[in-house]
């Protein structure tokens, strides 16, 4: 299966997070830098439809989320190695067909100082936005308590958003529970 390179900032820059979504280590991990972008907040409220509903009853209405927006600027992040099916999983998790975030193509500069074309997930351009935020140094995890969530371990929270999607009619093809 073909390889690409994916671009993580904000909670994908964690190993443990986007090997809980895609089910498995990813390969890659070097560090790199996004120019030309600044990182940014979402609030719930900024969120559509079907994404909000589910992300509400997760963590409440205080959820937010990271993005990126074009503009002078730079984002620190992790570059992963995945396949077609990884990718498919992270479009399901971030909501891509619920028109929340899109796969987008950029460049990023490698730790070792090259420049590779990867594709990173982001919102989608005709959302707001709260604030922009440092994107060299920053928590890669806004929302570390969920409202109905009462134990800390990323797998429980997994399965619980598996739960919600399935409660309000989302379907997902390739995340499993």
């Amino acid at each position: 299966m073909a390889k690409t390179f994916f671009f993580g900032y904000g909670s994908y820059r964690d190993k443990k997070k986007i090997a809980e979504i895609i089910g498995k280590d990813p390969e890659g991990g070097e560090p790199a830098v996004l120019e030309g972008y600044l990182l940014a907040v979402q609030t719930l409220d900024q969120i559509p439809g079907s994404a909000r509903a589910v992300l509400q009853k997760v963590w409440g209405d205080q959820f937010r989320a990271y993005t990126i927006r074009k503009s002078p600027g730079i984002v620190v992040g992790t570059v992963w190695i995945i396949d077609q099916e990884d990718l498919n999983k992270i479009k399901e998790w971030e909501f891509v067909e619920e028109q929340w975030r899109e796969i987008k193509q950029v460049d990023v500069t490698t730790n070792s100082g090259t420049k590779i074309p990867v594709l990173t997930d982001l919102a989608r351009e005709t959302l707001p936005v709260k604030e922009f935020v440092n994107g060299i140094e920053y928590e890669y995890n806004l929302n570390k308590k969920g409202k109905n969530i009462y134990r800390e371990d990323d797998e429980h929270k997994f399965k619980e958003i598996m739960r919600i999607r399935q409660e309000l009619g989302i379907t997902h093809q390739y995340l499993n529970a």
